[in-house]
């Protein structure tokens, strides 16, 4: 955000890897269940979706994708009563890169910087989920998620700490013929919230109709609340043959 502010007009060129053998990207992954509880790790080394972007001193920015390996973990237990506890972590060991601000970016560009620097990253989420909360067909996953920048600086554009709750419940009435459901989540830190409200019927065995919403609220300036006009009503319709 920070590098798209200071300067709009510009066009962003790319820069992607060669398409060479050596530039593949791989990834592995192991499991095993031990004392009841369903385990994996996994490894990456390769390029991300998305790109880095860097800035010259003539304002110029260019989206680099650059190489990450990431080591992750998974797991999931189940409990008692249709209770599970799950988790997942991930830590990326190079190729993390974050941008400065605005009032910082063009200092470390002439100091000879990108605009931009390399931190190992990590972020893990872990809850629970219950097919009867409370009561019979009320379902409910609840989790809390959490990003850590290692070695922080100030003038990053990004917190140090990033820390959400995610949610997912689920209604079921007159034997699923209704379903009343929300999900989202919530960033405590900078008090922005994204959630959806919605209400789905079978009308037929193979049809059912949904109409819901998305609410997205927070300061222009957060990662969620950048997205604040962008609040929707929708119907859909899924028909299963």
């Amino acid at each position: 955000k920070a590098l798209t502010a200071m300067d709009s007009n510009n066009s962003i060129d790319q820069v992607t890897p060669d398409s060479k053998i050596r530039n593949s990207s791989a990834a592995g992954r192991a499991g095993l269940t031990l004392f009841d509880v369903d385990m994996h790790v996994s490894c990456y080394y390769g390029y991300p979706g998305l790109p880095s972007y860097e800035i010259n001193t003539s304002s110029d920015i260019t989206a680099v994708y650059k190489r990450v390996r990431v080591f992750g973990f998974d797991f999931q237990r189940a409990l008692f009563s249709g209770i599970s506890v799950r988790g997942e972590a991930a830590f990326y060991e190079r190729g993390k890169y974050f941008s400065y601000d605005s009032a910082h970016i063009m200092a470390d560009v002439i100091s000879g910087g990108t605009g931009s620097v390399e931190k190992k990253y990590f972020e893990y989420t872990a809850g629970f989920d219950d097919q009867n909360f409370i009561f019979d067909d009320l379902y409910l996953n609840l989790q809390f998620h959490q990003k850590i920048i290692a070695g922080y600086e100030s003038g990053l554009s990004s917190d140090r700490y990033t820390n959400m709750i995610l949610w997912n419940v689920k209604y079921f009435i007159d034997s699923k013929k209704y379903r009343i459901s929300s999900q989202g989540a919530c960033d405590i830190g900078d008090k922005s919230v994204y959630a959806n409200a919605e209400f789905t019927t079978k009308l037929t065995g193979n049809f059912e109709f949904t109409v819901g919403c998305w609410i997205l609220e927070g300061d222009p300036d957060t990662d969620i609340g950048q997205f604040d006009s962008n609040d929707m009503l929708y119907v859909s319709g899924k028909l299963t043959f």
